[in-house]
C-alpha cells in the first residue's frame, strides 16, 4: 500500500494460460480492498469498465454473496454497465449443492429487483480446483473434477462472451461519444 498510490499499471504475462487473440484481463482494485486501501480504487474500476473494458466479472464470496458494500458500489458506479458484467460466486465449494441453488437464485433476483436486468449471468466457481495441487483436499475428492469441469465450462463461456461482445461495446462507445 505504501507505492499503490504511485503505480499507474502492472503488466504480468503468464505462459500457456491459452487467452484467446484479442483478449486482455485487467484485474482491478476491486470496490472493497480493505482499511489499507488507496482512495482512488472506486474511480480505477469505474473507469476501466466504463472506458476500456468490453464485459466485467464481479466477484463476490459466497459467504457474502451480495453485501451492501456490492450494492451500493454497482448502484453508484457501475449503473450503466450492469448489462456487460457476469456476476460470480467465489468458493462455491464451500456451499452444499442446494446452498449454491439458493445463492445464485438470490442474487439473480436482487440483481433483477434491484437494478432492473432481465437475465442476469450470474455464476458460482471454485477456482482452487484449477490449482496444480499435489494432493486433493479428502473433503473435496467426490467433487474435485465437477468443479474443474464447471470452471472450464465457465473460463469458455467468459471467452465467448468477450469475442461476441466487440461489436456491441464499439456501438455504445460511439452512443455515448
Amino acid at each position: 500500500q505504501s507505492v499503490a498510490s504511485d503505480v499507474k499499471a502492472l503488466f504480468l504475462s503468464i505462459p500457456n494460460i491459452n487467452i484467446p487473440d484479442n483478449i486482455v484481463i485487467i484485474d482491478t482494485p476491486g470496490f472493497n480492498p480493505g482499511d489499507l486501501s488507496v482512495k482512488n480504487h472506486f474511480e480505477v474500476t469505474k473507469d476501466v469498465v466504463e472506458n476500456h473494458a468490453d464485459a466485467a466479472l464481479v466477484l463476490m464470496p459466497s459467504d457474502q454473496p451480495f453485501s451492501n458494500s456490492v450494492k451500493v458500489f454497482l448502484q453508484n458506479h457501475l449503473y450503466k454497465y450492469l448489462h456487460r458484467c457476469v456476476y460470480v460466486l467465489t468458493m462455491g465449494d464451500h456451499k452444499s449443492n442446494n446452498e449454491r441453488i439458493e445463492l445464485l437464485d438470490f442474487v439473480k433476483n436482487r440483481l433483477k429487483i434491484d437494478f432492473k436486468l432481465d437475465e442476469p449471468k450470474v455464476y458460482c466457481e471454485s477456482a482452487i480446483t484449477m490449482l496444480p495441487v499435489v494432493k486433493i483436499p479428502e473433503k473435496m475428492k467426490v467433487d474435485w473434477e465437477m468443479w474443474q469441469s464447471e470452471f472450464k465450462s465457465f473460463k469458455q463461456y467468459v471467452w465467448n462472451l468477450l469475442t461476441h461482445q466487440k461489436e456491441l461495446i464499439i456501438s455504445e462507445h460511439l452512443h455515448n461519444l
